[in-house]
């Protein structure tokens, strides 16, 4: 369903608010908490190594997306952190280049 005019510029504003937003965001977390990493086997990685294999066909219901299994939780977020690597890299070559 398309956006309204309204709906698609309160959504440009969101969008526009949003390096103010995750400034505000990070500026609120401690420095010793920035600093916190998951320990040995704790992340979510080694979670997936270990789901057995009947249960990446496993289907629950999203309710943006609809059906959805671990296998296209797997397809969106193995690559999530990479766009968002990629665009820390873009910017910071931006900034560089100004």
């Amino acid at each position: 369903m398309a956006l309204s005019a309204a709906e698609r510029q309160r959504l440009i504003e969101q969008y526009a608010r949003g390096p103010d937003r995750l400034s505000a965001a990070l500026a609120a977390v401690p420095a010793e908490a920035r600093q916190w990493r998951p320990g040995p086997g704790e992340c979510t990685a080694h979670l997936l190594r270990r789901l057995p294999g009947e249960a990446w066909a496993r289907a629950g219901r999203h309710t943006a997306s609809g059906r959805y299994t671990a296998e296209d939780w797997l397809r969106i977020y193995a690559e999530h952190l990479e766009v968002h690597a990629r665009q820390i890299e873009a910017s910071l070559a931006a900034w560089r280049a100004r």
